[in-house]
């Protein structure tokens, strides 16, 4: 039995509220009218981008899977193991699953939204897709697959804004970081908080585990970066890393090794660090400005890295040279995610739309026929 919590408690053992449920449904479409379908037409060829060669040119013009997710924001999203679903949230108070498997318009089916009674900032997935979290403005909520097409709810803190989320490669615990600078840990069998003794100077805006589970890291709007030894003797130990000006990082498979995106005055660009002997291994680019999120396929050969630029640009990190460069029509780009097989990337943010791109086993963007009114650049 999972005992209830009040609505304003915060409690050691998140894992351990009343149950509610979500069951699974099918979007319906009424008869679109001439001129609405005009307008998704229109909406289509504005969702174009342009892609650009590492070299400089110009490659063909792609029509990007995108629709509409969000009423505003997109903040962040996760592939399902199969790749075949995708769980993504925004500032509509909203969690949603979409079924990515059509290869037409409009490109997905809803399967579930949970609403929340507040602004959703982050949401994850255990590797068996038995466990979603969410992290928002008023707490942080956890849901269980329930086997027959819904979800409950069996978990809830709120008081304190859970910034960001995230569970471990293994499944067996969930991490999140607080807008009061606390790092919190649970054991997902027990359901019980795991200690770490320790907090982070400012609000944090991305967490995260090594592949390896033995590394936590947390970096914050400040531009600081935390990292804990989970495995250490004695309980997780702080790992001292003088490291500052992050805007954004993340793991690449293996240990060892994280990428990082800083701004800073004396330490700039898109790096790839040691944290073993704590030096920089690799350089992928000297300006790292404005880079709002970045992710790392399973296979550890590609880095994508969005910004706010409208840009998402794919590195080949065993040479650290530009593979790719893909500008959205969308506006600002606020998360971008790989597929667990490398094969597709999924990125949004400002618009609420929710964009993929397939990928080939080279790390590149696939190209299709352009269509006949390419989208112009600059858009948004």
């Amino acid at each position: 039995m999972y005992r209830r919590v009040a609505e304003d408690a915060v409690t050691d053992d998140v894992l351990a509220p009343e149950r509610s449920r979500v069951r699974s449904g099918k979007v319906r479409f009424s008869i679109l009218s001439r001129e609405l379908s005009a307008l998704i037409v229109l909406a289509a060829v504005l969702g174009a981008g342009v892609i650009w060669g590492g070299q400089g040119g110009q490659k063909d013009v792609e029509a990007s899977r995108g629709f509409p997710a969000h009423e505003t924001l997109l903040e962040s999203m996760i592939f399902t193991s199969d790749g075949q679903s995708l769980a993504s949230c925004g500032w509509d108070k909203q969690v949603k699953i979409w079924d990515l498997r059509s290869k037409q318009p409009p490109w997905r089916r809803e399967l579930f939204a949970i609403k929340q009674d507040w602004h959703v900032f982050d949401v994850t997935m255990t590797p068996d897709d038995s466990l979603l979290a969410s992290g928002g403005a008023g707490g942080l909520s956890v849901w269980e697959a329930d086997g027959e097409g819904g979800w409950t709810q069996v978990g809830e803190e709120r008081g304190v804004s859970r910034r960001c989320v995230a569970a471990s490669p293994d499944g067996r615990t969930l991490a999140s970081g607080g807008g009061d600078g606390s790092v919190r840990l649970w054991d997902v069998e027990t359901r019980k908080e795991v200690p770490l003794a320790s907090k982070i100077p400012d609000e944090p805006r991305a967490i995260a585990f090594s592949s390896d589970n033995r590394m936590l890291a947390v970096a914050t709007f400040g531009g600081a970066f935390r990292m804990w030894d989970l495995k250490a003797e004695g309980g997780p130990r702080p790992v001292p890393l003088d490291l500052d000006s992050v805007q954004s990082f993340a793991f690449p498979p293996g240990g060892r090794l994280v990428a990082l995106a800083r701004s800073g005055d004396k330490a700039r660009g898109i790096v790839v660090f040691d944290y073993v002997s704590g030096s920089e291994v690799l350089r992928l680019s000297d300006n790292s400005t404005g880079t709002s999120a970045m992710a790392v396929s399973a296979d550890g050969k590609t880095l994508a890295a969005a910004d706010r630029e409208r840009t998402v640009r794919l590195w080949d990190l065993a040479t650290g040279l530009l593979k790719q460069t893909f500008r959205n029509e969308g506006g600002w780009i606020q998360t971008v995610c790989f597929s667990r097989d490398g094969r597709q990337l999924a990125f949004g943010g400002k618009s609420g739309y929710l964009y993929l791109r397939t990928v080939d086993a080279e790390g590149r963007f696939v190209e299709t026929t352009p269509p006949s009114q390419p989208a112009r650049d600059g858009m948004s």
